[in-house]
């Protein structure tokens, strides 16, 4: 069986007693980068949730059944463009693993490097795709008012 998470977090703060002056500046530069991606992401999450009280707030009376079925079809999908970016986001904010719990299985900040970088990796891909359906979704929002304006 695992161990109990008092021991566990007993242990992770000795390794981190441990550490040189060189391994809390190393430690110092992941946190940096991995709070920049999580600031990026959770700002992503706040623009995607505006824009959809906007579209609930101000799209919702132009749903009538007069309206053409390609403006429905493209707000439709251009909203759930929207959701995917704010839930991609959502998943680069998701913590696995705290930095030191990931040294301290590691045995050191040089032997967490491998899994530092996988994890950094892997916010910067969801922070990607995040910023895509975004992009789409609002390429989307536009084409959808062009079509509700030649109307």
């Amino acid at each position: 069986m695992g161990e109990s998470s008092e021991k566990a977090a007993t242990r992770e703060w000795e390794k981190f007693r441990e550490w040189t002056e060189k391994e809390h500046g190393t430690f110092r530069v992941w946190m940096q980068q991995f709070e920049a991606l999580d600031r990026k992401a959770a700002a992503i999450i706040t623009l995607d949730g505006m824009l959809l009280a906007l579209t609930a707030t101000f799209v919702g009376t132009y749903l009538g059944p007069t309206m053409p079925v390609l403006f429905k079809v493209v707000l439709g999908a251009s909203t759930g463009l929207i959701l995917i970016s704010a839930g991609t986001s959502a998943s680069a904010l998701w913590v696995n693993r705290w930095l030191t719990e990931t040294i301290g299985l590691s045995g050191g900040v040089d032997e967490a490097f491998v899994h530092f970088r996988g994890s950094r990796s892997w916010k910067t891909r969801s922070f990607q795709a995040s910023i895509g359906t975004l992009m789409i979704g609002l390429t989307g929002y536009a084409v959808s008012t062009l079509v509700l304006l030649a109307r």
